[in-house]
């Protein structure tokens, strides 16, 4: 992990790259515009951590869009 995080040093991601989704009070009021806002911040650490070498071997990081099921790890579906 400490390579990765290395690269997001001094990295400032804006979280209205495309426009704010939020009013005044911070309460999110366009949840499209909110999710085109994320998917910019998740391509841009792909692509970040995409350049990086860790012993010897290309990362490959790719932007996944979000979906209505559970996540998986190990092969199980997460309570």
């Amino acid at each position: 992990m400490a390579p990765l995080s290395k690269e997001l040093t001094e990295l400032i991601l804006p979280h209205d790259h495309y426009g704010s989704h939020l009013n005044k009070r911070g309460i999110i009021i366009d949840a499209d515009l909110e999710k085109k806002n994320f998917k910019f911040a998740g391509i841009t650490l792909a692509e970040i951590w995409s350049q990086i070498i860790v012993d010897k071997f290309q990362t490959v990081a790719k932007y996944i869009e979000p979906t209505e099921r559970k996540p998986f790890v190990n092969g199980s579906e997460m309570v």
